[in-house]
């Protein structure tokens, strides 16, 4: 994900476009975003699984 924001960011910064009127920075920010959507779902997620554990609790085994 970090190549593709390091391989536009000379074509981002070369021009004289204001960051929020420039194409290219707005795609970048906008797959930010949905990165980061992507991995906060993720995260919420794992975090109900962890909590409700619904194949129930795993069992003690004794050695």
């Amino acid at each position: 994900m970090c190549m593709w924001i390091h391989d536009n960011f000379a074509e981002i910064f070369a021009s004289n476009i204001d960051p929020l009127q420039n194409p290219a920075y707005l795609h970048n920010r906008q797959m930010l975003f949905f990165g980061i959507s992507i991995s906060f779902a993720v995260l919420a997620f794992l975090l109900i699984i962890s909590y409700l554990k619904p194949w129930g609790k795993r069992a003690k085994y004794t050695y």
